[in-house]
């Protein structure tokens, strides 16, 4: 079966619209050490989409013998 999202992303994920978008982005990258997957701008240099993207370490989950 052909699928529409690329390898490594989450089958659901938030879309969020808001105003000033950089300092957001900004808050996320500070918070969760974020990197940016992808960004695109309007030509008036505002965010028109971007995809920041958690770098933290998951912890290891272990099933249970």
């Amino acid at each position: 079966m052909k699928t529409y999202k690329p390898d490594h992303y989450n089958s659901l994920s938030p879309y969020l619209i808001v105003d000033n978008a950089q300092k957001l982005v900004d808050f996320l990258m500070m918070i969760f050490d974020a990197k940016i997957l992808r960004r695109f701008d309007h030509d008036n240099g505002k965010i028109a989409h971007i995809e920041p993207k958690s770098i933290q370490q998951q912890p290891n989950k272990k099933t249970p013998k």
